[in-house]
């Protein structure tokens, strides 16, 4: 006759069933609030940046004013071309800010995981605009 602390063998799968879903839980939360984290230090590292593009654009747009007052059309439209860019960057931005869901990123929604592999690959596209758009910007701009 068995005693009353014994499980039976339902139980126990039962018990060890709950155990490693608890685990498989536990990881794909770690695991989210990984790609969560590193999503928002990219973007964090671009968000940095976003007043150096808006000074570099105010600084190219005066070029541009003096160029067609000079009227010097040619060195106008490449100081146009930069002033583009640096707005493209800094629209981008703001675009993806907008459209980054906080409800799609949490644990609680079973696609996260992928949500946030998209949102990784969207906002290294912003990331790489604003860093470009440095760049050309600094060059241009002495």
């Amino acid at each position: 006759m068995k005693g009353n602390y014994w499980l039976s063998r339902f139980e126990l799968l039962l018990l060890f069933f709950g155990v490693v879903f608890l685990f498989g839980c536990e990881n794909r939360d770690e695991k989210l609030e990984t790609q969560r984290k590193a999503v928002m230090e990219i973007h964090d590292e671009a968000m940095a940046k976003m007043d150096v593009l808006y000074n570099l654009e105010n600084k190219a747009r005066e070029k541009v004013m003096v160029f067609k007052l000079e009227m010097r059309d040619d060195s106008a439209a490449v100081y146009e071309e930069l002033l583009f860019k640096l707005a493209y960057a800094q629209e981008h931005m703001m675009d993806w800010m907008h459209d980054y869901n906080l409800d799609s990123a949490a644990n609680a929604n079973p696609k996260a995981e992928k949500y946030l592999q998209s949102q990784m690959v969207a906002v290294k596209k912003v990331h790489q605009d604003i860093f470009e758009a440095l760049e050309e910007g600094k060059n241009k701009i002495k």
